[in-house]
């Protein structure tokens, strides 16, 4: 985290699809190529997630624990 950031907060992002600066729709993209994340790898974010929310002394907003609060 750098100048002060406190959370991973990504609010102030604009993910619609809509027109650029010069009026034309954006296209969306084609020939994604979808990778899926393997057993060692989800295990290993896991354990990540764990470490911040232990760190931080709370649960990140997307877990389930968090969901239910």
């Amino acid at each position: 985290m750098t100048r002060g950031q406190e959370d991973l907060s990504i609010d102030l992002i604009d993910y619609t699809v809509g027109t650029d600066a010069s009026g034309q729709m954006k296209a969306l993209p084609s020939k994604l190529k979808l990778m899926t994340a393997s057993e060692e790898d989800c295990q290993l974010h896991e354990k990540i997630l764990a470490e911040i929310a232990k760190a931080s002394k709370k649960d990140p907003v997307w877990s389930p624990s968090a969901a239910s609060n």
